[in-house]
């Protein structure tokens, strides 16, 4: 498996999905509070995408990368940055 030309594995991969979804999930529970200039949205979005690139994810992680897609453009429409 590779993620942009780097060699992963499927724990580093599941490893990754777990953190992202905790910190989008309760970055969605707390209203998207705004003033987290360290990490924009943009950011979460961009590892999202990194992720979805890797070669030969399995169907469980498609499906977290989609949910993860789902939430931050739930929080695009609720609180536009």
């Amino acid at each position: 498996m590779t993620s942009n030309g780097i060699p992963t594995s499927r724990c580093m991969i599941d490893h990754d999905l777990t953190h992202l979804l905790k910190i989008v999930s309760a970055k969605r529970a707390m209203g998207a509070v705004r003033g987290n200039p360290i990490l924009p949205r943009s950011y979460w979005k961009r590892r999202v995408e990194a992720l979805a690139q890797t070669d030969g994810l399995l169907e469980y992680q498609m499906t977290a990368i989609n949910k993860l897609r789902s939430i931050l453009a739930d929080l695009d429409e609720r609180f536009p940055e």
